[in-house]
């Protein structure tokens, strides 16, 4: 659970720092050419007060990307080559993403942290019990997988993330509307909102967007 929070702490100092710098195909280019006009402004005393935002926030924003591809090349193999670590890098948010892009990919990934964090929480209300969440005490760990894993699944923690910002919140409804077409789309979404329901009842969620299930 240690690792996902400090993922997700490195995922949140991206989204706010992508906030106020240019994303998408030749993003990367951008910001080497920004970086060249801010140090050449200074040295001519230009004024860059401009520039001195966008390089600052981007240098975060890689700096907390080139960290996580570090822990997850670590986590496939201590020893892992050039090629798996280029490969490892193109899965992780990045400055070419498109801003949509990267905002699907980021809740995404925060949202399985969000469950392995709550997964290590809801040990301890099941083997102690949570009166305030409905949870009686069992005493040891004996079922809590199959028990949990009954009650939420790291989709449902998307969906949790995709409420939380604007854009999030309309790709929320523009997935619902789209799985409302099929019969196979209302069975998953029913699932989805089940275990969502099951989330807030266990007090880990908060309420959908207005209309959001409908």
């Amino acid at each position: 659970a240690s690792n996902a929070v400090g993922t997700n702490n490195s995922l949140d100092n991206m989204r706010m720092a992508a906030g106020s710098i240019n994303m998408g195909a030749g993003a990367s280019a951008l910001q080497s050419a920004n970086t060249w006009l801010l140090s050449l402004g200074k040295s001519i005393g230009m004024d860059t007060s401009g520039l001195q935002e966008k390089v600052a926030n981007s240098e975060d924003f890689n700096k907390n990307s080139i960290a996580m591809v570090s822990a997850a090349t670590k986590a496939v193999s201590p020893r892992a080559s050039q090629q798996e670590m280029q490969y490892i890098a193109k899965s992780q948010p990045s400055l070419d993403m498109s801003r949509g892009g990267f905002n699907m990919v980021v809740d995404q990934m925060q949202g399985v942290n969000d469950f392995t964090i709550a997964r290590a929480k809801a040990l301890d209300d099941y083997i102690n019990g949570n009166e305030a969440a409905g949870i009686k005490a069992h005493g040891n760990s004996g079922g809590f997988d199959v028990w949990f894993n009954q009650q939420v699944t790291p989709a449902a923690f998307t969906l949790q993330r995709m409420t939380q910002s604007p854009d999030g919140q309309e790709r929320f409804k523009a997935m619902v509307s789209d799985l409302q077409k099929t019969a196979e789309g209302k069975s998953a979404l029913k699932g989805m909102m089940t275990h969502f329901q099951n989330g807030q009842r266990l007090g880990l969620f908060g309420p959908l967007p207005d209309k959001g299930g409908e």
